[in-house]
Formats: structure tokens, sequence, C-alpha cells
């Protein structure tokens, strides 16, 4: 072989290879996000609370010590809420506690999400009695209603994240029967959501046009108001990343999804903890950190 043609072959093969590269659509952003990530985030993980900035460089680790996180999220006012199974607390920016909820079961799993509401007090998914409470912030229960959709009482698996919709009501991820159940406020079924038999409903968001998304580990799906599936992820549909199971689920301002891994960093296995995908399932970017918690269960995408 020439020498002129063995360079050609190497500037061929270097070629092709970045050909690859780009047809994957992640190009190396820094050393650990793949893409194009233009945001700080905040993500509640296994065993603790931290902030990246758009390199996926920890910017902020939160010292309080957290258990098994189930969500979190930034409130309106800057401060962290956060629900690690055996409480609920609201930490400031500079990590001063100001309100701490036990269940009177005290397990390390009978909370596992909470959202704040407009009056101060907190919804709370109470998971081991299938039960929501709405406390204010002393700690107080001022009101409660039992779901409809429970595994059983005192199962690890009967709820994971809630949120309010715009009009009021409640959507509540009943994990293992599979179901996004809709309540009034003072616990009357409106409407259900259901995933694919044998996965578990996880994280659940309502979209800016009123559709709900749902995170069934295996896969995300939308649905209108009505409980139809009108669009939907699964985890064949970005080969170019690795996805162990698909919990929280936000949407950002451009319309994008942002899915936090669950088991992204277990034993051998190293996946992506976060990434973003477009409507026409794009990948934007993922985050990778071997060196990262083992998962993440919560996210606030911080524009």
């Amino acid at each position: 072989m020439s020498r002129r043609f063995s360079v050609v072959a190497v500037l061929l093969c270097v070629f092709c290879a970045s050909s690859v590269c780009r047809a994957d659509g992640l190009e190396k952003q820094s050393q650990y996000i793949d893409g194009k990530l233009d945001a700080s985030i905040m993500l509640a993980c296994t065993g603790r609370i931290l902030t990246i900035d758009k390199d996926g460089v920890e910017t902020k680790a939160y010292t309080q010590d957290v258990g098994n996180t189930g969500d979190g999220m930034i409130l309106p006012n800057g401060n962290i809420l956060f629900s690690d199974g055996d409480s609920v607390v609201e930490l400031t920016p500079d990590n001063k506690e100001v309100m701490h909820y036990c269940p009177d079961d005290r397990r390390n799993d009978s909370v596992f999400s909470a959202i704040r509401l407009d009056n101060g007090n907190t919804l709370v998914g109470w998971n081991t009695l299938n039960k929501i409470i709405e406390i204010d912030p002393q700690g107080k229960v001022v009101s409660s209603f039992d779901c409809q959709y429970a595994e059983k009482i005192g199962s690890h698996h009967n709820m994971r994240n809630i949120r309010l919709t715009p009009e009021g009501t409640l959507l509540v991820a009943q994990k293992n029967l599979n179901v996004i159940a809709e309540y009034t406020r003072d616990g009357k079924l409106v409407q259900t959501y259901r995933g694919d038999k044998g996965t578990a409903a996880f994280g659940v968001c309502v979209l800016k046009d009123g559709n709900v998304a749902g995170a069934f580990l295996d896969n995300v799906i939308i649905f209108d108001r009505t409980g139809k599936e009108i669009w939907r992820f699964e985890k064949s549909d970005a080969p170019e990343i690795e996805i162990a199971m698909m919990c929280p689920i936000v949407e950002r301002k451009n319309g994008n999804l942002v899915i936090g891994n669950y088991a992204a960093n277990r034993g051998s296995f190293h996946g992506a903890m976060a990434f973003e995908i477009t409507r026409d399932k794009k990948v934007v970017w993922q985050y990778r950190n071997p060196q990262g918690p083992a998962s993440v269960q919560g996210i606030t995408v911080i524009e």
C-alpha cells in the first residue's frame, strides 16, 4: 500500500467516525455532557441534592442528610423542597432548614413526593397509607383524603410523584397499579391515565398545552385530558444513550422534556443520569457521571 493511499484511508476512517458521531446527534460538550445543555439543573438524587452547570460540573451540594429521595424541586422563593422517604424537608439555598415534617409511621418509604401550595401549605403524598394530606407550615394536618388505587396499605409501591393541574385537581402516580389518577382536592376521581401492563407509574407533569405526561420507567407517555395516549417515547427511540428506568419528568420552556434516570449508576452500569428530548424524539443532551449518585428522582431546570 502506498503512503499516499494510507493517508487517504486514515482520513476516510476519521471522516466516517465523525459522521457516525454526528449521526448520533451527541457531540461531547464536556467531560459529563454529551450534546448541548444550555442551563443549570437541580437534581434530587439518592443520598444528596446537587446542582450542575451546563458542563455537568457540580456547583452546589446540599449537605443535609438525604435518604431515599423520591422527589425534589426548587420553589419560587429559591428554597429546595424534597421528600426522602421518611420526611419532607424545605431548605434555603444556604442549607438552613425551614420545614421538616415526618409522618406518624416514620418509615423510610412513607413519603416520596410533596408540592407547595399558593397558600403556603404543603401537599404530601403519604405512600404507605396511600393518602394525600395537606399540612400547614407548622406541620399540622389540615385536610386529607384516601386515594383509590392502592397496591396495599403499608406497601412501598403505592404512590410516587404528585402534581397539581391548572384546574386545581391533583395528579397522583399510583406506582405499582401503573396508573396516574386525577383527583379533586376532596378525593373524587376525575380521570385516569394508564401505562402499559407490566410497567410502573413514577413521574408526572402537566404540560403547557394542558396535556399530561407520565414516566412509566420503560417509557414516557403523553395523554390528552380524556386519558387517550397521543405520544410516547421508548428507550429504543434513543439508542445513543443508556437508560435504566425513567422516573422524574419536567417540561422546559421550549417544550422539550427533561427526564431523570433511576439506577443510572449501579454496579458496572453507568448510564445517563438525566437527558433532554425534543417532541420528535431527538436527544438534545445527556448527563453522565460514573462517580455521581446512583439515581435521579427529582429535577428542576434553572432557566
